[in-house]
């Protein structure tokens, strides 16, 4: 596996969103087990490492900022997303949670640059991903719905991104987050990132191939979140994808620059403000 620093198109999918919805949920709720008062601000920096592109067998680090806003005047963001609670309604008594609306983000996309195992099958445009989403939690199950369509000359593709996780709260400074995910593609995103057409084998190592609409991953994640004080925190987390269905049948991904097996990791401090 080869390690890089460059700055490639690395954009956050579907189910990866729904997962940090999670996280940012958890470190949220982590900041007010310390301080009393939640926090619908979170400012901070954070590392991650992460495959060049979708399938790819190398591993790209990037230090990021981290911006993390919780139902402030109704808006939230997490990473790379930005969303608007329509619905947001609770139990009397604290036992389940709702909240359901728009969102906005940036596309996934692919420069040929970036690796050279791309070289030949041209680019994917960052586009515009206009959708809705559904955040659920009942007792200390939370379950996240991802779903929408590029609508600005990207991949032109959808994509529905479903995630369910959990927080334990191991003592007063430290919780547990694990979650478990799945992404369903449609077929313009499938073949834009998975798909060889005939003028792409010609130019590229690799053999023509259709990739049509399905599941395209399944994933786990798992992340410590630990209060420094009574506003700062630091979260640790790891995630693992496996590629399926086309999607891991793809010569991009069975080629020689690619695998199956996708791993994330990330680490992170941040600040909490109440506003």
């Amino acid at each position: 596996m080869q390690n890089t620093a460059k700055s490639g198109k690395y954009v956050l999918s579907s189910a990866t969103m729904a997962l940090a919805a999670v996280i940012a949920t958890s470190g949220i709720a982590q900041a007010q087990d310390q301080a009393g008062a939640k926090p619908n601000l979170l400012l901070g920096v954070g590392a991650m490492a992460a495959p060049v592109y979708e399938g790819s067998d190398d591993t790209e680090v990037s230090v990021l900022p981290l911006v993390i806003v919780d139902d402030l005047y109704g808006f939230n963001f997490q990473p790379v997303k930005l969303s608007y609670n329509l619905i947001d309604t609770q139990a009397a008594n604290g036992s389940w949670s709702l909240r359901a609306g728009p969102s906005v983000a940036p596309s996934a996309a692919r420069d040929q640059d970036d690796d050279g195992d791309l070289r030949g099958l041209g680019d994917v445009d960052t586009g515009v991903m206009a959708g809705g989403f559904v955040d659920a939690q009942l007792g200390p199950i939370t379950l996240g719905i991802d779903a929408a369509q590029e609508v600005a000359d990207g991949h032109e593709g959808a994509v529905v991104g479903l995630s369910l996780g959990t927080r334990v709260r191991l003592n007063e400074k430290l919780s547990f987050t694990p979650a478990v995910s799945t992404t369903w593609a449609s077929d313009d995103y499938m073949q834009s990132f998975f798909g060889v057409t005939a003028a792409q084998a010609v130019t590229s190592n690799y053999t023509t191939f259709d990739a049509n609409a399905g599941f395209k991953d399944v994933g786990a994640q798992a992340a410590l979140q630990y209060g420094l004080s009574d506003k700062w925190s630091l979260t640790w987390s790891v995630s693992y994808t496996r590629l399926i269905g086309d999607a891991a049948d793809s010569p991009i991904v069975r080629g020689p620059g690619g695998t199956r097996d996708q791993i994330t990791g990330r680490i992170g401090v941040a600040r909490g403000f109440t506003l």
